[in-house]
């Protein structure tokens, strides 16, 4: 299925490492906003290998802490938690997540 490229494509530029990450963020960022959950997991978690680096789409990561899907919303946290200063005017909806049910 394409969304299993789509997938491919975000880990295999995490698995390349911060450089390759650094060169490509704005495409993996666009893959933020994919219709297929698995993409939109794998986009979160390679943007959180980079940091705070990352720091730029801080905003777009953060939205998916109210993403439909549960594994997308813990990769939201998880990636929030490395983003450093960026993720700060997002605290709250951090926090609003303790009580996250899955839906």
């Amino acid at each position: 299925a394409r969304w299993q490229v789509r997938q491919a494509a975000c880990d295999a530029l995490r698995k390349f490492g911060i450089d390759a990450l650094v060169r490509y963020a704005g495409h993996v960022a666009r893959r933020l906003g994919d219709e297929d959950g698995d993409v939109r997991r794998a986009a979160v978690q390679a943007l959180e290998q980079l940091g705070e680096a990352a720091g730029p789409h801080s905003d777009a990561v953060a939205a998916h802490l109210a993403d439909s899907r549960w594994p997308v919303r813990q990769a939201a946290c998880q990636a929030l938690g490395v983003l450093g200063k960026a993720a700060a005017p997002h605290l709250d909806s951090l926090e609003s997540c303790r009580g996250d049910e899955d839906r």
